[in-house]
């Protein structure tokens, strides 16, 4: 076990028991010094509840399971922009890779909010170059994953950002200038 695995698995503990309405939210005003939001550690405290073992080993094995997303939505990333042979080839290269591999056995910090990332950017990249731009659909989509990457780090509204940067882009672009077409497309940003 890392250094901080202690601590982080005891601030796990207590926004799952604040999920399930068995801790008040003053208990919270002293956190030991965390500044991450806490989806990895309760996701971890949360399935040490339900599975029976040695709860370091399962906090490495869902560390693992966010290395494998990673992987999967970097090849789907390539795939998306340079073709399935990229795409295959990213993921790959990306697993073999001796520190994201190593990372992801044992860094819950930067291995899930990594996956995290490349999954909000991957449905970024879906976003349609003509208007709408998004559909419910993929609004869901990046929504989900951008909430997912906000809760791991707080680092991952840079990534709003992009998303809202590649929207004007479209817009100037595609000379969009039809007021209702505008007011719709704000809509759509603004709610995700």
């Amino acid at each position: 076990m890392s250094w901080d695995e202690l601590d982080r698995h005891t601030y796990g503990v207590k926004v799952w028991e604040f999920i399930r309405g068995l801790r008040e939210r003053d208990s919270f005003r002293e956190t030991g010094g965390h500044v991450y939001p806490g989806l990895f550690d309760t996701i971890c405290a949360a399935v040490e509840s339900w599975v029976p073992g040695n709860r370091y080993e399962l906090r490495h094995v869902i560390n693992a399971v966010f290395g494998w997303i990673g992987a999967v939505y970097c090849g789907r990333l390539g795939a998306g922009l340079f073709g399935p042979w990229f795409g295959g080839l990213a993921a790959v290269l990306l697993a073999l890779s001796p520190r994201y591999f190593a990372a992801s056995m044992n860094n819950p910090k930067d291995l899930p909010f990594a996956a995290m990332s490349v999954m909000a950017l991957y449905y970024i990249s879906t976003v349609s170059p003509r208007w709408p731009y998004v559909s419910l659909s993929t609004s869901i989509k990046i929504a989900v994953s951008l909430a997912l990457a906000l809760n791991i780090r707080v680092g991952a509204l840079l990534y709003l950002g992009y998303f809202g940067l590649l929207i004007a882009a479209l817009v100037v672009a595609e000379r969009q200038t039809n007021w209702r077409r505008l007011a719709d497309t704000a809509v759509r940003v603004a709610g995700i």
